[in-house]
């Protein structure tokens, strides 16, 4: 039979490990919020509190920033505003991803990038911070169209990457 002594000393140190557990994992996601650029997209596109009402939401959403291999995989919450589109990460990941709110008029162009010279990848690029796009796909860009009032410029290229730039 354990003594009180060595109940305490477990109970403090499960206690203790539990805490440092917690800081390692927001210090991953606070390093991956900076990397990513999700941060610095935040300084210009940090959604209102409370979040703006939207139409349409697409739950487990995938998306990359900066690179397109560089991606937030199956953890997305996207949804469209009536001036933008919401994107916010899922209750796990949150520290250091403020919920972003991407107004239609922020969006520069929009190429096609085939990968594989297959599948097709959006790539939005930004008035404010045209060093960190954003990669979607193809259909969600399209259905963020659709469920929106204002219509994206989107190319359809079969062979190779397009840039299109608009005038909003």
């Amino acid at each position: 039979m354990m003594d009180d002594l060595s109940i305490n000393s477990l109970l403090i140190l499960a206690g203790a490990g539990s805490v440092l557990l917690l800081l390692v994992w927001s210090g991953i996601l606070l390093l991956v919020a900076y990397i990513s650029g999700w941060s610095a997209l935040a300084r210009y596109y940090a959604a209102p509190m409370p979040l703006p009402m939207i139409s349409q939401r697409w739950i487990y959403q995938s998306m990359a920033l900066r690179w397109f291999f560089w991606g937030y995989n199956n953890c997305l919450t996207i949804g469209v505003a009536d001036d933008g589109f919401l994107i916010k990460v899922v209750f796990p990941l949150k520290i250091g991803h403020k919920p972003l709110l991407i107004p239609w008029s922020a969006i520069q162009k929009i190429e096609v990038i085939k990968v594989f010279s297959t599948f097709p990848i959006m790539k939005l690029t930004l008035h404010q911070l045209p060093s960190i796009p954003l990669f979607l796909s193809k259909t969600l860009l399209e259905n963020l169209q659709q469920r929106s009032s204002i219509t994206l410029p989107i190319v359809t290229v079969e062979d190779k990457a397009v840039s299109y730039s608009s005038n909003t």
